[in-house]
């Protein structure tokens, strides 16, 4: 047997003012309206009813143009909406979680917690607790202190038996019952409706001032970069862009400024954007003898393309002589500046390798590097 899906899209968004119909608003580019949609068929419901306002169906198709949905003109109520909504649902439809399209933060884990719990009894909501005080008034007044441990906040999806949602509907046309919600229609009806947890994130978008939930939150990722040059005698030593003074220097198709390097390294991986031999190439004429710092101011083009803030890096240069702590200063200036930062979200260090291995017999310098960054996500 099928579970459907009935949602929401008839309301008038009147408490949205001068923003207009809210469901059209854009997340990431896409509708609300079209987001609600499309977690639930990635959650694996592809049988959905989305409820419109009387004359909207151009509108919500082209909305909705990339999904096929089944539309259902509503009604003047929220009530009277979900009503019609449940009426075109076909025969076979054994189960049905109605949902209001202005939450388009719900999960796929919600969805399916509460689509289990009303296939055991036939109804159930998902509620989250209340953290406030809640009181009740009347005139202006504290007429009462209510137990904030019996009560919760009810969201959607709400999920039920179809017959007995559609029974519950009708017993309240009857009696001439209203109320914000299905369950409530359903509890008039003597019949248990289960409840499980919500999730603070699945708010419902009702006033200009939650469109701020609209904006995706910048991630942060973190990359590690990694380099290593052999010594050899004839080259400069460069490291992060600072000619340290030296009798043996790093080989390398570019200046071989291990260092940066392993940094460039770093920011692309933060950013999933490959490595510095896809970007510049040692079989690539271009990059012979090419300046790393140069290099790097086209890693962080990338970045600001992108949209990604650096946040702070560390590197840990890994070489036996010479000492480069005269110079670290220079380098995190030069690093900072070209990263657009401030020096204290830069660290450089270094270490021997203790007379071991290539980098104890100075046959070569290696470099590990951390950068942290922020962006979209």
């Amino acid at each position: 047997m099928q579970t459907w899906v009935v949602i929401t899209a008839a309301g008038s968004s009147t408490r949205m003012g001068a923003m207009g119909n809210k469901l059209a608003l854009e997340i990431s580019g896409k509708a609300v309206i079209a987001v609600t949609v499309d977690v639930f068929i990635q959650a694996g419901f592809d049988n959905i009813v989305v409820v419109i306002p009387p004359g909207g169906y151009a509108y919500y198709e082209a909305l909705l143009a990339s999904y096929q949905v089944v539309f259902a003109e509503g009604g003047t109520t929220r009530q009277e909406s979900v009503y019609k909504g449940l009426k075109v649902l076909p025969a076979g439809c054994r189960h049905v979680l109605i949902h209001d399209g202005a939450r388009p933060f719900v999960s796929s884990s919600l969805i399916h917690r509460v689509l289990s719990s009303a296939k055991q009894c036939g109804a159930c909501i998902p509620v989250v607790p209340l953290s406030d005080t809640i009181y009740e008034t009347r005139h202006g007044e504290l007429s009462a202190v209510l137990e904030r441990d019996k009560l919760g906040a009810v969201q959607t999806p709400q999920g039920f038996e179809r017959e007995l949602v559609i029974r519950a509907h009708e017993h309240a046309r009857t009696i001439g019952l209203v109320a914000t919600d299905d369950a409530a229609l359903v509890k008039a009806l003597g019949s248990t409706v289960l409840v499980v947890e919500g999730e603070l994130g699945n708010i419902k978008i009702t006033r200009p001032e939650d469109i701020s939930a609209l904006t995706p939150m910048p991630q942060v990722r973190t990359g590690l970069g990694f380099d290593v040059h052999r010594l050899v005698e004839g080259r400069p030593l460069i490291l992060a862009g600072v000619h340290i003074p030296s009798v043996i220097g790093l080989l390398g198709h570019s200046d071989a400024d291990v260092i940066i390097h392993a940094l460039m390294d770093a920011l692309l991986g933060a950013v999933g954007l490959g490595d510095i031999g896809e970007h510049f190439p040692d079989t690539d004429e271009q990059y012979r003898g090419a300046n790393s710092m140069i290099l790097m101011s086209k890693v962080i083009a990338l970045l600001k393309a992108s949209q990604v803030e650096v946040l702070n890096v560390d590197m840990t240069l890994l070489l036996e002589k010479p000492k480069i702590a005269p110079y670290k200063e220079q380098m995190r200036e030069n690093i900072a500046s070209a990263l657009g930062i401030n020096t204290n979200r830069v660290n450089v260090k270094a270490t021997t390798n203790e007379g071991m291995g290539y980098i104890g017999a100075q046959e070569g310098a290696a470099c590990y590097a951390v950068a942290t960054v922020r962006g979209p996500g």
